[in-house]
């Protein structure tokens, strides 16, 4: 059963200490691949923010229906720090810790300075993607959400929803509202994310969805 990760941000999550809330995902756009989550602990007058591995979150198992973080108090504690380019340049993105403390907001993710930065240098190898595909190496969900989805023949609406595959941790459908009916769009459908970062383009038209969108509006 496939989940919605727009259902997820802002709800509380289980962790062995404290309390924690779900706030961001970054994700592999090629793959649709879920790396990290990104997660707040702490009280609300003193919130921190750390970056973990997406393995070490799981579904709920216990009566209260949270999703568990894998993550003891020794863990967070030991966890590098984001302290700008300095990590960065220490560590590539595939070999980051499963645990780095933040702050990770939109101007200072080091994920996506990371990726301005091998841009700048021409890249860490010579396989990186094409200027016309999705430009970063991990992109967060929250940037995702409501942006145009076209396909070869116009808009399909803007994103309602990723949907993820708990058992592996990757997208496996988009949903737009198109209309005001939802579309699902399988992910490996996803063509690119333009450059300006302002919409998704699908391998897909508004003609394959003419028959449900009938169906719908004679239900």
């Amino acid at each position: 059963m496939l989940k919605s990760v727009y259902q997820l941000i802002n709800e509380d999550i289980r962790v062995p200490f404290g309390t924690a809330t779900f706030e961001d995902m970054h994700f592999d756009p090629d793959t649709g691949q879920i790396r990290y989550i990104e997660v707040g602990v702490g009280g609300w007058l003193n919130t921190d923010v750390i970056l973990c591995d997406a393995r070490r979150f799981s579904v709920p198992t216990h009566s209260d229906g949270l999703w568990t973080l894998s993550i003891t108090e020794e863990e967070r504690n030991a966890a590098p720090g984001w302290q700008g380019p300095t990590l960065l340049n220490a560590l590539r993105a595939e070999t980051w810790p499963p645990i780095i403390q933040g702050p990770f907001g939109h101007d200072t993710s080091p994920l996506l300075a990371y990726g301005q930065m091998t841009d700048f240098a021409g890249g860490p190898a010579t396989d990186r993607p094409n200027a016309d595909n999705l430009i970063d190496p991990l992109e967060r969900v929250s940037e995702w959400k409501n942006l145009p989805v076209f396909g070869w023949d116009g808009e399909l609406g803007t994103l309602f929803d990723l949907e993820f595959e708990p058992a592996t941790r990757r997208f496996m459908q988009m949903s737009t509202l198109l209309n005001g009916s939802l579309v699902h769009i399988p992910y490996d459908k996803l063509r690119y994310r333009s450059k300006d970062g302002k919409l998704l383009t699908v391998n897909a038209r508004r003609s394959d969805f003419h028959e449900v969108q009938e169906m719908l509006k004679g239900s």
